[in-house]
Parts: C-alpha cells; structure tokens; sequence
C-alpha cells in the first residue's frame, strides 16, 4: 500500500510493507526529502489519534538502524531498462548484473551536483580496496538531446571504469525516473541556448541480482557509504 502526502512541508512517499525482522508484523515507511513524485497513487493521508498510535506500534518492529542509506528493500522496482550504453548499443540491466550496482541520474552538463556525487562515490570506492572491483555505478541522462553515447564515454571516463553512462529516448528515462518515484526538467535556455536539468541527487543500491535495497540521500560520507556497500557485496555472497 503507498501513498503520495506532505510530510514536514515536503512531499513524501509513504510504503506499507512487511516488516523485515519481525514474520507476520508491518512497518509504515516514509521517504522524504528527494523530489519523489508517484502519478499512480493519490491517496491522502489523514491519521486519527488511533491511527498515530498504531503507526507508533508499527514503528516498534524496526531494530535500530543498521545502514548508513535507507533500508527500502520492497519499496521501489527491480534494476530494469533497455537504453543505449556509452559504445552506442543497446543495453538492459541484465548484463549489469553480478556486482552491486549503484544508479545514479544526471547529465554531462552538470556544473556542480553530479561530478560532486560521483566524485564522492569514487572516494568511497577507494575506501573499499579490492571489494571495490565488485561495485559498478550506473549514470543515467536525464538530458538526452545533449548527451549521445560518445558524449556520455567521454564524461564517464574521467571517473574511472567502474562508471557506466546510459543514455535513450526521452520517454523512456523519464519512465525510468519516475518508477524510482523521480523526475527531471530541463530549464529554460539562455541567450547562447545553454541550459541546466533539474533532476534527483538520490543514489540507489542494488544487490547483485538487481534487487534494490538501500536509498542514498547523501553520499558525501565515503566511510559510511563504503560501509553499506561492504555490507551489500557480501550479503550479494560477492565475497
């Protein structure tokens, strides 16, 4: 059960599921803070004294938290396209699977947000040693007319291998983006058609068979994100 509602004056993705740790039990999960956006599910949230005080049981089920990232195993989709990678072929997310993933959206044209993310993911790649060959990111555009296949190998590059740049038709990343409850829009151009892309700085983890298990609102702590990424490869049986 899922509901779009305004939580501490931003909108907010509230999932009902199974609780983890606790068979037969329920959580509520609450999302807030990274421009997610759901077309499909418009139900108000409106809660009684009764109703607050059952979320509060159901809140009791969580252990204290154990990631770094927000645990969200359940809540959003499996890793799956069909896009264009960065040699100008076809790709699907079948053939990154194997290595835990981490899928990222932006554009080559970023003046600050994106190559800080990833700048930030590549320390915390480095923190990882050798585990690190067992960790793959995806980079998404969400600014197709700019970034063609060769554009996205050039950007890419600067980063290392471990980074891989998908691009396609339009409608089909903003399908992507919005199944991962994201958006973008590309701003109006200046005077020399210069133009920036609002779009989600949200990270997300898959394990190795594409499952998505981790949300990484904030990636500027490598220690921390290696942490989880550590964690993930060896629950993905990687080590």
């Amino acid at each position: 059960m899922n509901w779009i509602s305004t939580f501490r004056g931003f909108n907010a993705f509230i999932h009902l599921r199974p609780c983890l740790n606790k068979p037969g039990a329920v959580e509520l999960v609450v999302i807030e803070g990274i421009g997610l956006m759901c077309a499909n599910w418009q139900k108000p949230l409106r809660l009684t004294a009764a109703g607050f005080f059952i979320i509060l049981v159901l809140a009791a089920c969580q252990p204290p938290p154990a990631w770094f990232g927000r645990e969200v195993s359940g809540i959003f989709p499996d890793l799956e396209f069909s896009l264009v990678g960065s040699d100008g072929q076809p790709a699907d997310a079948g053939q990154y699977h194997g290595k835990v993933t981490l899928l990222y959206f932006g554009f080559t044209n970023c003046p600050g947000v994106c190559p800080t993310t990833l700048g930030h993911i590549k320390v915390a790649l480095n923190e990882l040693g050798e585990t690190s060959g067992k960790v793959q990111a995806l980079l998404v555009s969400v600014d197709p007319k700019r970034d063609t296949p060769e554009a996205m190998k050039t950007y890419t590059a600067k980063f290392g291998p471990w980074l891989h740049g998908l691009t396609g038709e339009e409608a089909d990343l903003r399908a992507m983006n919005n199944a991962f409850k994201v958006n973008f829009t590309a701003q109006a151009p200046d005077a020399e058609g210069r133009y920036e892309v609002v779009h989600s700085n949200a990270v997300f983890a898959f394990d190795a068979e594409g499952k998505c298990r981790l949300l990484l609102s904030d990636v500027s702590d490598p220690v921390a994100v290696a942490s989880d990424l550590r964690r993930l490869v060896r629950e993905s049986g990687l080590l």
